[in-house]
């Protein structure tokens, strides 16, 4: 289960698909909520490892890493809780929606 991605920790949201948040958007995982530490943490250890995914401490869902995601040069339009296309993807929708008017 290992990806030959990003360097671990690499940068913020960009353009680039293999610069990913190392932090989820705030829609996404609520970074004052229960399990935000735990999950960070989870998140980094298996971007770290080399790992596609992690367990949600809460649920016990495996989870995409920003790395996997990245790595695979899309958003699926799934909510993926570490897309690195969340506003990308926001911004192509809220241009879609204005040329449909």
């Amino acid at each position: 289960m290992t990806s030959g991605g990003p360097a671990p920790g690499a940068g913020q949201n960009s353009e680039d698909p293999r610069v990913f948040p190392m932090t989820p958007h705030p829609a996404r995982l609520d970074p004052f909520g229960r399990d935000a530490e735990e999950i960070l943490r989870r998140h980094r250890r298996s971007v770290d490892a080399g790992a596609d995914a992690y367990r949600d401490p809460a649920t016990g869902f495996f989870v995409f890493t920003a790395a996997y995601l990245s790595n695979r040069g899309y958003c699926c339009d799934n909510e993926c809780r570490h897309c690195p296309y969340l506003d990308r993807a926001a911004r192509l929708r809220t241009e879609a929606e204005g040329v449909a008017r």
